[in-house]
């Protein structure tokens, strides 16, 4: 199983210098560039994701 489909695992919230934000499982390292702003639960994780982040124009 993918960790990102794991809905029991405990999720993080990551931020990069963009502003671009990213779920990611709490298990794994973070990866260089990015911080977390949140853990808990996948929902959580995502909800957060879709209160806060406005993707800009690519």
């Amino acid at each position: 199983m993918n960790a990102l489909d794991d809905a029991t695992a405990n999720h993080a919230v990551l931020v990069n210098d963009r502003s671009e934000h990213s779920l990611w499982p709490s298990a794994l390292d973070t990866p260089a560039g990015w911080h977390i702003v949140l853990t808990g639960s996948r929902t959580a994780c995502l909800e957060y994701i879709d209160r806060v982040w406005r993707p800009g124009p690519r």
